[in-house]
């Protein structure tokens, strides 16, 4: 193992067995000796990379994509199929809510029992329970029952026993997501504290901006494959081509599987650049155009035409519709085509899909609607957070006064 490095993962890859027909009594088994029925599962097929003393990396990927059960073989909870896993240091994972935890003692029992677990001595967590339950903001529940603990106190108290243990590793699965947002700011001061001491983190979210705040480079996973490993920002653009890609094929298969007889029906939505082509990727502040494909089985003229784009975190930051343009279409028996024009759209980098609704004017009733229908990206400057990307700049004037003699 090179010295320089706190975990190195050599062609792993994990195998799970789906049965089928497993057996489930004495007689079953002696019946169906050797002839269980089951699927083989390749989890996670030849990953290999290391992680530097003091680096952070970031696992990220889909659902189902491998990301918790590489983290369960690197902190030896699930061993390998084949391959192995190097490690160099005290290492502490906070894996799932409230794992380790035993729900009939008390929180400052299971405080002392999760750290034995990790191999601190109960001298040492007498010294740092304070700071542990403090971290935790338990101080009136500390003595209660955990199974009386609610989600949020669960994942605080893990947490806070994993990262005030001072490992030289720390193993972390997703579970900032929980918490109120003054919680979750204090974890990550937490771990940007940890990360100037030089512990090395490995660490698993599905928030784009925060693997790019938190980590140096990713690992991107795509079902069981490594299929990138880089900077933090590459690795969430691959992330991203892989989200757009899924993306349109659910879409299809979507909406080719629904066979509800409407009068009139949104077909398809696209992106379209200034030139009418279809495109997936556009620059931040460039102007765009929806078109909205139908299909009318009457003439009509009580439609409006709406169209949404929302964030990968379901927020809509932009919508607009006919009637507020004062564009009152009249629609012939057939398919056609209706295109909302946007002059710029200055929104921040990430992930965004159009949605599209047909609905009868006068009333919220919608003939038909199509969430989620086009899956694109906006690549902006990283230094712009939010919502809106938009230039700005920064002046500094002094204001003091200059006293005269």
């Amino acid at each position: 193992m090179d010295k320089n490095h706190s975990i190195e993962v050599h062609d792993l890859s994990k195998r799970f067995k789906l049965y089928h027909e497993k057996a489930t009594s004495l007689k079953e088994k002696v019946v169906n000796f050797r002839r269980s029925v089951f699927e083989e599962f390749w989890a996670l097929k030849n990953i290999d990379f290391y992680v530097e003393q003091g680096e952070t990396v970031g696992i990220v990927g889909r659902n189902g994509s491998g990301k918790s059960t590489l983290l369960k073989c690197v902190a030896g909870i699930l061993r390998p199929t084949s391959g192995e896993v190097l490690l160099r240091g005290q290492i502490s994972s906070l894996l799932e809510l409230g794992a380790g935890f035993q729900p009939e003692l008390s929180g400052r029992d299971n405080i002392y029992l999760n750290a034995s677990l990790l191999g601190i001595p109960v001298k040492e967590v007498a010294k740092r329970f304070d700071d542990i339950v403090a971290f935790a903001e338990l101080e009136h529940f500390i003595d209660n029952q955990v199974k009386f603990y609610s989600s949020g106190m669960y994942v605080r108290l893990g947490f806070a026993v994993a990262i005030n243990v001072q490992p030289d590793i720390l193993i972390v699965d997703e579970v900032l997501a929980v918490g109120d947002e003054t919680f979750q700011a204090k974890c990550l001061d937490k771990i940007r504290e940890m990360q100037r001491n030089g512990t090395s983190i490995l660490f698993v979210t599905h928030s784009p901006d925060l693997t790019k705040k938190v980590c140096s480079r990713a690992v991107v996973l795509q079902e069981g494959d490594m299929v990138f490993i880089g900077e933090a920002k590459d690795a969430i653009d691959s992330y991203h081509d892989i989200i757009i890609e899924q993306k349109l094929l659910d879409a299809e298969l979507g909406r080719s599987s629904s066979n509800e007889e409407k009068i009139i029906s949104v077909e398809s939505v696209s992106l379209k650049s200034v030139n009418g082509q279809t495109i997936d990727k556009i620059d931040s502040g460039d102007s765009a155009g929806i078109t909205v494909q139908y299909k009318s089985e009457a003439d009509l003229d009580d439609c409006v035409f709406i169209v949404e784009i929302q964030n990968d975190s379901g927020t809509i930051v932009f919508s607009s519709n006919t009637d507020s343009l004062e564009y009152y279409p009249v629609i012939e028996k057939g398919t056609g085509n209706i295109s909302f024009t946007i002059d710029a759209l200055p929104l921040t980098g990430g992930i965004y899909m159009a949605n599209a609704a047909i609905r009868k004017r006068g009333t919220s009733n919608d003939y038909d609607r199509f969430d989620r229908a086009c899956t694109f990206k906006i690549t902006a400057p990283e230094n712009n957070l939010g919502i809106i990307a938009t230039p700005v700049q920064v002046k500094l004037e002094s204001l003091n006064n200059t006293i005269s003699i």
